[in-house]
């Protein structure tokens, strides 16, 4: 677990294991059956999801998180998310979805 002001880098989560962020990661790797959660107040920059989950409540971030054949589930925000081989993205209602051409979406 990231605690509020702390920060990790390049971290690797791997089938079972659990990132929870309430502070700021950078370049995170989930593989096949991990789970990222990214709290409120957390941070995630440049996150590698394969097969794997990310989860970002109400007041959340994320940017330029890369999905393959996984799935994000946004309630907060999210900016510049790419999603490849039949990954899927879930936006609740009043998450924020940023796409890469800067336009802005409020669900």
């Amino acid at each position: 677990m990231l605690l509020a002001g702390g920060s990790v880098s390049s971290t690797t989560i791997d089938s079972g294991g659990m990132q929870v962020v309430y502070g700021t990661a950078s370049g995170s790797r989930g593989n096949f059956g991990g789970y990222d959660l990214v709290g409120s107040g957390g941070a995630a920059i440049g996150t590698t999801v394969t097969s794997d989950s990310e989860y970002v409540p109400a007041g959340g971030t994320v940017s330029g998180t890369t999905v393959s054949s996984g799935e994000e589930v946004i309630f907060g925000t999210a900016s510049g998310t790419v999603l490849n081989n039949g990954a899927a993205e879930y936006v609740s209602s009043g998450a924020v979805v940023k796409r890469h051409d800067g336009q802005q979406r409020q669900h």
